[in-house]
């Protein structure tokens, strides 16, 4: 029997910092998958904290949503520390 992954407290933070982000774009989760061809339930489980979250799909994300400087270089730190 496959066990399924619980979120952990830093990827539900950083997921739910990367849904606000992409919420104050006012972007579904298929807009957003449909532009870096992935699927929408990738994203879905990357912003519950259920799937580990790549620092490069970390910087993919925060190119869509615009995000740069000091705000682009914590939450990539941050993708490095949950995978």
């Amino acid at each position: 029997m496959a066990t399924t992954k619980q979120p952990t407290v830093i990827g539900r933070g950083l997921g739910g910092e990367l849904r606000v982000l992409r919420e104050g774009r006012k972007m579904s989760l298929k807009e957003v998958a449909d532009l870096l061809g992935w699927q929408a339930s990738k994203i879905s489980r990357m912003e519950t904290g259920k799937q580990g979250i790549r620092p490069a799909d970390v910087a993919s994300l925060l190119v869509i949503y615009r995000v740069i400087g000091r705000d682009r270089d914590r939450l990539v730190k941050v993708g490095r520390t949950f995978r």
